[in-house]
């Protein structure tokens, strides 16, 4: 065997020879290491004593007839056993000494351990299969100096987005380009070049036409390196139809959600500014109807027609704000199983002033006293209020209205409310339910603003019922209202007697009375926030109604009651002070701002507080909250006096821990009664 001009052990690999006969005749100290062995244990050893596993296989019958035929041979993978009887893989490489035809006479082989290569081929087959199952492209593009742009590399992604494969990609950007939307497509190109000019990640959105010739959005983001005149771009495209939509269903959602918001702060500020004038108006009215023993008749009269049109403009902001609360998704229910024949002779009680005045007969033809329904109490009453309230005004001297209910057999109740009245033709009916369309009546004599049918089928669907209208011409009406049943025994089982006893006077019962076709009424409301804060609907004082007994003047000795009224409001305040001299037993103090309020609360220590909301230096909470911070005052009782009428601001007055919320325009004789309780 010819010396090597080198010496093997400074090889950096692991080297032997093998002979002819197959015995290792000579080795470095590298294949030593690699086979944790020494060279008198592995020089002499046949090569068969060194091969593992399938490697025996793998060298005769490819390694050596390749070696026999072309002298060399490359990339062979191999086990090795060593000494210690661990397997090594390896890649051989080999050349036969003398080269072909002659025969060979000793093989050099050299040997690579492939471990690390192994890993390494091992982890950038996982980065590839990672990157051919993501379900969005991973991409290298470049941009030549000349302006040609291509992807060097796209993953199989390419082909479900743009519906081309990977290697049309490689020759140019042109197919991927055509399938971007031509509104987008110039825009993409300048955020391309505009993100490579300043040194930016590259993050675009853009419409594309995907494979089945939808729409879809996708979204790209790559980094960029430049040199030599190329960049070349390593990114990411992901299809971003769904979250893009969920986006755009956010911003409508809120863009509808302010304008809601803005509507309702818009009533209520307008429900605010028309309750504080009407406040004088109706509050001096009722105050001149309580000593209208004075008037004549025709005084009397004209005082009266103040009183109503104050009324019924009051009716008019108080429908405005029940659908706003609607709307705005504030208005309050509480479903619960309700005897339905009970509910609906309440219905009829409550209509039947308004028919008698009108001479109409109002009659329960059908209700089986078995039949409950599941709804809201209040607002229930509320729908079947503005519904008879119609009936009877849109109908003729003598005439009739039914009121009837029955179990569709299908878990819903079916409430009837006909009448032989003016009835409604095609065309009326398509605009019965828009609110302010009085569809015609408006030209008549019968007073409403047309928005008592907008509440009534705004409200129906948050208790999960319907209502649905059948009309003639000269023939009538019928309105068919339809809710929730419950099985009687059911309800027999949870609520034992509930079918036994009448329902008691609902609280919180929205007001109800003319509209055109659908009607609303209302009364200046008091809400006694101890009671759970539901809105009182006292009758208002009309012309003929005989005033309040004045109170006992005060004993000789009983000191005067001092009544504390925070209030801004010249004219509010000169009613309250005019109301006061019909009990002169009081001594009321006005203080025109939250701060002197707390000052004269301080120095006269009133039995009670009535607080306006809207005061130039605080509102009414923060009034309440300084006032409380006094040991002194913790324990007067304050009530609310605002034309604030919303909800929330009933609620938030509540939560803060005044007694009672009275709104504006006041029912003064209701309020006098209130205040003969609360100070005595």
């Amino acid at each position: 065997m010819p010396s090597l001009l080198i010496d093997p052990d400074a090889l950096p690999c692991p080297w032997m020879s093998v002979g002819a006969d197959g015995l290792v005749r000579q080795i470095n100290a590298a294949l030593c290491e690699l086979l944790h062995g020494t060279p008198q244990q592995l020089q002499g050893l046949h090569i068969d004593a060194l091969l593992g596993g399938g490697g025996r296989l793998l060298y005769y019958g490819y390694f050596m007839p390749m070696l026999r035929m072309h002298g060399a041979a490359r990339e062979l993978a191999l086990s090795l056993r060593g000494c210690d009887g661990a397997t090594v893989e390896v890649l051989a490489h080999a050349r036969a000494h003398p080269a072909p035809p002659q025969a060979a006479e000793h093989i050099d082989l050299v040997v690579l351990p492939v471990v690390e290569r192994r890993r390494l081929e091992d982890e950038l087959l996982r980065v590839k299969r990672a990157a051919e199952l993501a379900p969005g492209m991973l991409f290298q593009f470049v941009c030549e100096a000349g302006g040609h742009c291509a992807f060097a590399y796209a993953s199989e992604a390419a082909r479900r987005l743009y519906g081309v494969v990977p290697a049309q990609l490689r020759e140019s950007d042109a197919p991927w380009l055509e399938r971007i939307h031509h509104e987008d497509r110039e825009r993409v190109r300048r955020a391309l070049h505009a993100a490579a000019d300043n040194g930016q990640t590259w993050r675009d959105r853009f419409r594309v036409t995907a494979p089945d010739g939808g729409q879809r959005w996708h979204a790209v983001q790559a980094t960029a390196s430049a040199g030599d005149g190329r960049v070349v771009w390593h990114g990411y495209v992901a299809d971003i139809t769904e979250q893009y939509e969920l986006e755009v269903a956010a911003q409508s959602r809120e863009t509808a959600e302010r304008a809601s918001r803005a509507k309702t702060e818009f009533l209520a500020r307008a429900s605010h500014e028309l309750r504080t004038p009407l406040n004088a108006i109706l509050g001096f009215a009722q105050l001149l109807e309580l000593e209208s023993g004075a008037l004549g008749g025709p005084q009397r009269r004209q005082l009266s027609l103040i009183g109503e049109s104050g009324r019924e403009l009051l009716r008019l902001v108080d429908d405005m704000l029940e659908i706003a609360r609607i709307e705005a998704d504030r208005a309050t229910l509480n479903p619960v199983t309700l005897p339905l024949r009970a509910l609906l002779a309440r219905a009829l009680e409550l209509a039947r002033e308004q028919a008698q005045g009108q001479g109409i007969v109002l009659q329960l033809v059908e209700c089986a006293p078995a039949l409950l329904v599941l709804a809201d109490e209040a607002r229930l009453l509320q729908v079947l209020g503005h519904l008879l309230s119609n009936a009877v005004q849109y109908n003729h001297p003598g005439g009739h209205v039914w009121l009837s209910a029955r179990e569709d057999g299908r878990g819903h109740l079916s409430i009837e409310v006909k009448d032989d009245g003016v009835g409604l033709d095609a065309q009326q009916q398509a605009a019965l339910f828009q609110p302010f369309n009085r569809l015609g009546a408006e030209r008549g004599g019968v007073k409403g603003a047309g928005l008592g049918l907008t509440i009534v089928q705004r409200l129906l669907p948050l208790m999960d019922g319907a209502i649905a209208v059948r009309s003639l011409p000269g023939m009538g009406s019928t309105f068919t209202v339809r809710m929730p049943a419950v099985a009687a025994e059911a309800a027999r089982a949870a609520t034992p007697g509930l079918l036994e006893h009448e329902l008691p006077q609902p609280q919180g019962a929205p007001p109800h009375g003319t509209d055109a076709p659908g009607g609303a009424a209302g009364a200046a409301g008091v809400c006694d926030a101890a009671a759970g804060g539901a809105p009182h609907a006292p009758k208002p004082a009309a012309a003929g109604d005989a005033p309040p007994k004045p109170a006992p003047a005060p004993q000789a000795g009983t000191p005067a009651v001092d009544v504390l009224y925070i209030e801004d409001n010249p004219v509010n305040a000169l009613l309250m002070q005019t109301l006061f001299q019909m009990r002169p037993q009081w001594r009321l103090q006005v203080a025109v701002d939250g701060a002197g309020g707390v000052a004269e609360a301080l120095r006269c220590r009133p039995r009670l507080l009535l607080v306006d909301m809207h005061l130039p230096d605080m509102n009414g909470i923060q009034v309440l909250a300084e006032l409380r911070r006094h040991v002194a005052l913790r324990d007067v009782p304050a009530i609310v006096v605002s034309a604030a009428a919303m909800s929330s601001d009933i609620e938030q007055a509540q939560a803060a821990g005044f007694a009672a919320y009275w709104t504006k325009p006041l029912d003064l004789p209701h309020m006098l009664g209130e205040l003969d309780s609360l100070l005595g």
